[in-house]
Parts: structure tokens; sequence; C-alpha cells
């Protein structure tokens, strides 16, 4: 039994199309939270951040005790002369 079947298409393709349009938005979000959540748990790759200059991560390998007081004081001296103009000639 169909009822109220007039033989007309018209509502049935409509709900057809609406239908796939939400699968489709479904679909799409679905796939941008996946993205989402990938970028962010995907580690950085390059060198270390730009705002870290040579002697903030000589002072942080120091603190955390990676390198002794005299290696410090060396690496420290070699870093301020490369910095000079001077240590630059050579």
């Amino acid at each position: 039994m169909m009822y109220y079947w007039n033989g007309n298409w018209g509502g049935m393709v409509l709900v057809m199309l609406l239908n796939g349009v939400v699968w489709v938005g479904l679909i799409g979000l679905l796939i941008w939270a996946v993205s989402r959540v990938l970028i962010r748990r995907t580690p950085a790759t390059g060198s270390l951040d730009s705002d870290h200059s040579a002697m903030e991560i000589l002072r942080q390998r120091y603190a955390r005790g990676e390198i002794d007081a005299p290696t410090f004081h060396e690496m420290k001296r070699r870093l301020e002369e490369s910095a000079s103009p001077a240590g630059m000639e050579s």
C-alpha cells in the first residue's frame, strides 16, 4: 500500500539529495577532524626554535648538567669571540 503517493517523484528526489548532502558533510567533517588531530600530534621537523640562540642553548645544557663548568666557560668564551667583529676576521 502506498499511502499519499500521487505519482510525483519530486519529494523522493529531494529527500535523496538532502541525504547525500548530509553524508558528504559528515564525511568532510570527519576528515577535517582527523587531519587536525594528526597535525597536532606530528612532531615538528627541522632544527631548534629560531628564538634559541647558541648562548641560550649553552646555558640550558649547563643547567641540565650535560656539561661541566670548565667546558661551559670555554664554550662561552668561544661563542663570545665568534660573535665579536674581531673574531669574524679569522
